[in-house]
């Protein structure tokens, strides 16, 4: 996969900066998901604000991105990957100046695609602001503050693929349990969910539940899913029981891990 363009939240390039803030620019809101059917437009809109006390130019710009092993968001010069925006959304306006206090609201226009296998597209909008470093020793630096909203345009007719490979309980260098297990998912666009699960000792009697914080899974990839125990094990046998829920899906796989505690 081509590298080229890739930037991450946080890096510093030989003539600049770039950060991602929340102290001067915020925007409302941080993620829009659309279902559309091919070759539909659809507009949404991302209210921006000047939290400053100083006026700011900004610009609207796409980056492509994906998760990183550690479901890090890491960002690409749009049009880098193969779900890409680029070419497909329109914003107005695109540059704008805000005083302090002031908020200015962005439209944007998606148009999804005519093909034989629609497949997710996504994005995320970066409202970015530039400022000298007044810097003697880095001359010509740039300070740029990124903050965005998150896109995707969703086929309206898909099929959902997950398929559960295998898993274990880990114990880490520090003595707490981790459930673990890779999920692959095999469907066009991409999966959000949360797993139940119960710990049953050898007597039958569930110790422990909860449940996991939202995880994501991209379309045509194999993660990895981790999320800490609490209980204090004992020596002995346990089973680890789970359902992994799809958010806003009615989808459902159950799985079991049976370990050993020495």
């Amino acid at each position: 996969m081509a590298k080229m363009g890739k930037i991450l939240m946080m890096f510093f390039l030989l003539f600049g900066f770039v950060i991602t803030t929340e102290a001067s620019i915020k925007v409302d809101p941080s993620r829009v998901i659309f279902h559309m059917e091919q070759g539909q437009r659809k507009t949404g809109s991302i209210q921006v604000y000047n939290n400053s006390n100083r006026e700011l130019d900004l610009i609207a710009v796409l980056y492509d991105w994906e998760l990183d092993e550690a479901d890090n968001l890491v960002n690409y010069e749009s049009g880098t990957l193969e779900h890409s925006l680029d070419d497909l959304i329109r914003f107005n306006p695109r540059q704008f100046t805000l005083g302090p206090g002031e908020s200015q609201l962005v439209r944007f226009t998606i148009t999804f695609p005519e093909e034989e296998n629609p497949f997710e597209r996504r994005g995320i909008i970066f409202f970015e602001h530039e400022d000298p470093l007044d810097e003697e020793d880095v001359m010509g630096a740039q300070l740029r503050t990124m903050i965005g909203t998150t896109v995707y345009a969703l086929p309206e007719i898909y099929e959902i693929s997950l398929y559960y490979l295998e898993g274990l309980v880990h114990e880490s260098e520090d003595g707490t349990f981790w459930g673990a297990f890779l999920l692959g998912n095999n469907s066009p666009v991409h999966t959000r969910l949360e797993v139940d699960y119960n710990i049953i000792n050898h007597r039958g009697a569930v110790i422990e539940e909860g449940r996991s914080e939202e995880k994501v899974i991209l379309p045509q990839d194999v993660r990895g899913i981790y999320f800490p125990l609490e209980e204090d094990f004992e020596p002995g046998n346990y089973q680890l029981l789970f359902d992994i829920n799809l958010v806003g899906i009615d989808f459902t796989i159950s799985e079991s891990i049976s370990f050993e505690i020495e």
